[in-house]
């Protein structure tokens, strides 16, 4: 496993959920997805998520682009 994926396996491997599962578009100038959002297990069991979404941030305020998740109640 990559030095990239292999942080988010074991993330995963806690019991963390990725708020953008299956969406692959990179966060970072350097065209690889380095940023995220977890829901904790305790926090995936009362909220879910509604959307997330990627706001492009690069260049203009940042070396990364944003990750927004906005989470109901399940």
């Amino acid at each position: 496993m990559d030095k990239v994926n292999a942080p988010v396996a074991a993330v995963a491997a806690a019991g963390f959920r990725d708020a953008a599962a299956g969406d692959a578009r990179p966060t970072s100038r350097f065209d690889t997805r380095i940023d995220y959002v977890f829901l904790g297990p305790g926090t995936a069991s009362r909220w879910r998520v509604a959307a997330c979404e990627h706001v492009e941030a690069i260049p203009a305020a940042s070396d990364h682009n944003l990750v927004v998740a906005t989470l109901e109640t399940a």
